[in-house]
């Protein structure tokens, strides 16, 4: 497993309306209570392994190469910056 999700995947496909990111908080603060801090309390062991697993997974991708590469072709529009 990698982490939880926050709200519905049908809000990602819509356009921005007035409350979101009051929805999006309380979404955010139910998933912290009911699902992430327990998990961090009670299944610590769990939880770490859930945390090694997605940085595992995600490391390779959120790196500091391929921001800088993405910032230059995307802020210099350069031809030359190669995306990984």
């Amino acid at each position: 497993m990698i982490g939880w999700s926050i709200g519905d995947r049908v809000e990602a496909c819509l356009e921005p309306q007035p409350g979101m990111d009051a929805c999006h908080a309380t979404e955010l603060y139910r998933k912290l209570e009911e699902k992430v801090l327990p998990c961090f309390y009670k299944e610590h062991e769990r939880f770490v392994e859930m945390m090694r697993h997605t940085i595992a997974v995600n490391g390779a991708f959120f790196n500091t190469q391929r921001m800088v590469a993405q910032y230059l072709h995307n802020a210099y529009r350069l031809g030359q910056a190669r995306m990984p």
